[in-house]
């Protein structure tokens, strides 16, 4: 009888182990592997991190069917908020096949750097980023002194290199800017080619639909944020693929190895 308790006492922690780890990574913590040199010199290619969900709130999907571009998922109430400098885990906002559209694909996650929170002003000057809520650098200043002095010429507006699609504006990844980041209940006005450039993919995400010519203002419903890869002269981020929506987020990088 009494190696049949064990016995038993043995089954229910084999048992629980597996449960209590797979349940804490959804609430608690999430482990990730970076694929590249974007996040240099914070990360190399081949670190582990792991991710905590508890400040932003634990996402939780309604459906496992993603085959669509919005995840059909809610968020648990966090304890605290994502800050200007955290370093974040995300689904990345485009697809190869919906390059043109902010898509979620539930594979494809990235490691960046926040310079953007919803609401704030940002930009960047001769690669070096600002933000006029911060008055500490963001990001890798060594590595954007490093943009700073790489051939424009690698960096000009082009099919390959997509910075704030459509904006019109003639920025590159060293020089773009000033930029606010929408917030849920910001109304903008889009009374030009480049203010519907810069938050088209946005309006349509949350539209579900395309943006209308006739339409002269937005508000919007979600919060969005602006992420850079600490490496600045090789990092596809918000440069790039523009702003994140609030529920592409999976947590803040707490730990690494």
């Amino acid at each position: 009888m009494r190696l049949e308790r064990w016995l038993c006492v043995f089954l229910w922690i084999w048992l629980a182990i597996p449960l209590v780890y797979c349940v804490g990574r959804v609430f608690l913590v999430d482990r990730f592997m970076i694929p590249s040199d974007s996040m240099m010199p914070e990360f190399e290619p081949g670190d582990v991190i792991w991710a905590q969900k508890w400040s932003y709130g634990p996402r939780l999907y309604r459906s496992l069917d993603f085959d669509g571009p919005y995840p059909d998922s809610f968020r648990l109430p966090g304890i605290g908020k994502i800050r200007v400098g955290d370093i974040v885990v995300f689904n990345t906002p485009v697809s190869p096949i919906h390059g043109d559209s902010v898509w979620f694909t539930i594979n494809d996650v990235c490691c960046k750097r926040l310079v953007g929170a919803p609401g704030d002003r940002i930009g960047a000057v001769d690669g070096h980023v600002w933000n006029d809520r911060i008055l500490k650098p963001v990001g890798s200043r060594e590595m954007q002194e490093n943009l700073r002095w790489t051939w424009d010429g690698l960096y000009i507006l082009s099919e390959r290199f997509n910075v704030f699609p459509e904006s019109g504006n003639g920025w590159t990844i060293k020089n773009w800017g000033p930029v606010v980041v929408p917030a849920k209940g910001m109304t903008v006005n889009l009374d030009s080619s480049s203010m519907r450039g810069l938050y088209r993919r946005a309006i349509e995400y949350e539209m579900q639909g395309t943006l209308d010519s006739t339409v002269n203002t937005y508000t919007f419903t979600h919060d969005w944020f602006f992420f850079l890869g600490d490496n600045a002269p090789n990092s596809q981020d918000s440069r790039y693929f523009g702003f994140v929506p609030d529920d592409f987020l999976i947590g803040i990088v707490i730990i690494s190895k």
